[in-house]
């Protein structure tokens, strides 16, 4: 998919440069009333096993596009608070983009080994 700018409150094509947060909201919004299950889960299991995106880009698309599923149950809300299609996106892509912008990348801890047994993952859930 080209990448996508806000533009005047809509999204239009710009090949030049990929832009993630424009295609989640554009892949948000083209599933946004899909109903039935194994679509949904398939496309977010897309975003997940992307090799286009880092983590964060990921992460950020992943939460654009559940916030898309759960404002199509409710969008006389979201129209009246956004005024429609165009500023709810613009509103999501700003989202994304601060997101992205303002992760931090947390660093594999590097000291030494400390005396205390380690947690796993199950030990935790």
């Amino acid at each position: 998919m080209a990448g996508l700018v806000a533009a005047g409150g809509s999204f239009s094509a710009q090949a030049e440069e990929r832009d993630p947060c424009a295609d989640a909201v554009l892949n948000a919004r083209q599933y946004m009333n899909e109903e039935k299950l194994n679509k949904v889960v398939s496309a977010q299991w897309q975003i997940i096993t992307s090799d286009k995106a880092n983590d964060i880009e990921k992460l950020a698309s992943l939460v654009v596009f559940v916030t898309y599923q759960r404002a199509a149950y409710d969008w006389r809300k979201v129209k009246s608070k956004f005024g429609g299609a165009e500023g709810w996106d613009s509103h999501m892509y700003q989202t994304c983009s601060e997101m992205v912008t303002n992760y931090n990348v947390v660093e594999m801890n590097t000291a030494p080994a400390s005396s205390e047994p380690e947690t796993s993952y199950e030990d935790i859930y």
